[in-house]
């Protein structure tokens, strides 16, 4: 099961952005952003923001 503190202490993401990206891997979804420093986890489609 995916922890988010262990997930942001882990990856070096904020703890609200490791609440994000643990809800998606928990659901077992991909995470949809613009957010860059998503960028290079794994299940991430980033997109350029306009």
């Amino acid at each position: 099961m995916w922890n988010a503190a262990d997930f942001s202490a882990e990856l070096k993401l904020s703890f609200a952005d490791a609440i994000i990206s643990a809800t998606a891997r928990f659901h077992q979804v991909d995470l949809v952003t613009s957010g860059n420093h998503f960028k290079d986890l794994p299940a991430v489609t980033c997109f350029a923001k306009p």
